[in-house]
């Protein structure tokens, strides 16, 4: 606008000028908004990396023990320390077969945590084989109550 001569504006520059700067409030509050997505997926991606780090930290805490566990009952059922009763025998049977499920729990996990990073991809198999699976493990499992504590027993 290139006046020459001192005049009010009219109602239709005045409602020019107003839809300007109501498009620029428009803009800048855009721009924070967008800086602000920004600031909290950069916050999400950092706490992403950290649970993924402290998953697989974890599953390596987990995992060391557990295994020298199934180390040391292996070779106390194979009779290194000694030949074992029948009693003895089943117990570490059990021991050794929730000790193994359990790596497998803490494996998923580590899995899970790969997946969500990318790092791992997921194939899916035929739905069947994966029902077929399930059954066999829900028929493998039992529990028995034998007064004192709940007891999960695997079949073999």
């Amino acid at each position: 606008m290139n006046r020459t001569t001192v005049r009010p504006f009219t109602d239709k520059q005045i409602e020019l000028v107003t839809a300007f700067a109501d498009q620029a409030a428009i803009a800048i509050e855009n721009v924070r908004l967008f800086d602000e997505i920004q600031d909290k997926s950069r916050q999400l991606e950092e706490a992403s990396q950290h649970k993924s780090q402290f998953l697989a930290n974890m599953s390596h805490e987990l995992r060391t023990p557990l295994n020298a566990i199934l180390g040391y009952a292996e070779l106390m059922a194979d009779g290194a320390y000694g030949e074992p009763s029948e009693k003895m025998l089943g117990i570490l049977k059990r021991l050794e077969s929730n000790g193994k499920h359990l790596l497998g729990l803490i494996n998923d996990v580590l899995d899970l945590s790969k997946i969500e990073a990318g790092q791992l991809v997921l194939e899916l198999s035929d739905a069947r084989s994966v029902m077929k699976t399930g059954r066999h493990a829900n028929q493998r499992c039992q529990y028995i109550f034998d007064g004192r504590t709940l007891v999960g027993i695997v079949s073999q």
